[in-house]
């Protein structure tokens, strides 16, 4: 079977599976299952990129974790698209090391028979064995069943921290709202956030709050500022100039960096190091 109608028999059981749990006329009610599970919905239009694991690896993931693969192994990398039409890559390891390292604070499933990884704009699934022995229809359904226990454990990790009676920040993330726990390991994610609102329609970046809005606080809002500036200025061209606000809510520092649309296209530059990324510029106006 060819690899476009293989991935065609996979994404129509797929959506049919979507469809059971999750209805296009009503909108999830908001940290259920359904409502989670509703963010991790494959498109047909997602490139879809391929890696057979040829010879044992240990597969870095972001800079604390790891894993072992073995040969006969492959990897499943649904990344969003602005395309039109389904596009399928096959790669090698090197692709597969670039995209897990960078990795920072995002979702890992870790349970038997399901290895499940949510990057910035991809999900990646790890199987036994290469597509050529798995119908697409049960690796529609390990995808799923995948996608799903992500979904009842986040469901149940909200419940916890209501329990714990955190305060919540009282609005959702959208296309002109971020939530960060806290300054990324990698200064140039905040970049991309920067540039993404600066070409846009603007937006805001809320430090000390977690992905379900929950207040965590932060712990140095004046050193968070310098960092974010120095990533304004030696991360985008040309560079940017965030306004910062900070908020005490129970005894935490929520730090907020909003950027308006910007005149001119920014765009993202190449090559600076981390502590060049981070060095604050001498005209950002920081809040004490």
């Amino acid at each position: 079977m060819d690899p476009e109608t293989y991935f065609k028999g996979f994404y129509d059981y797929l959506v049919r599976k979507y469809s059971e749990c999750i209805h296009d006329k009503e909108q999830p009610i908001p940290n259920t299952k359904e409502y989670y599970l509703q963010k991790l919905i494959l498109k047909r239009n997602d490139v879809v990129i391929v890696v057979r694991i040829d010879s044992p690896r240990r597969l870095q993931i972001g800079s604390h974790q790891h894993i072992e693969l073995s040969k006969g192994q492959t990897c499943l990398i649904f990344k969003k698209s602005w395309r039109k039409e389904m596009a399928i890559h096959f790669r090698d390891f090197a692709e597969l090391e670039d995209l897990m390292y960078q990795l920072q604070n995002k979702y890992i499933l870790n349970i038997p028979e399901h290895f499940f990884v949510k990057g910035d704009d991809y999900e990646a699934f790890f199987l036994d064995e290469g597509l050529e022995k798995i119908d697409p229809e049960l690796l529609a359904e390990r995808v799923f069943e995948s996608q799903l226990k992500s979904a009842e454990l986040s469901e149940r990790n909200y419940q916890e921290k209501r329990d714990m009676n955190l305060e919540k920040i009282g609005f959702l993330e959208s296309l002109t709202v971020e939530f960060k726990e806290q300054f990324p390991e990698k200064a140039i994610d905040v970049a991309k956030e920067l540039i993404a609102f600066a070409n846009t329609k603007g937006g805001k970046i809320y430090f000390g709050v977690d992905d379900d809005g929950f207040i965590v606080g932060v712990e140095n809002s004046v050193d968070l500022q310098q960092r974010i500036c120095g990533v304004a200025r030696n991360s985008c061209e040309p560079e940017l100039n965030p306004s910062f606000e900070i908020e005490k809510r129970n005894q935490k520092e929520i730090l907020s960096s909003e950027l308006t649309k910007a005149n001119t296209f920014t765009e993202e530059v190449m090559g600076s190091s981390t502590q060049e990324l981070e060095r604050a510029p001498s005209k950002c106006l920081l809040m004490s």
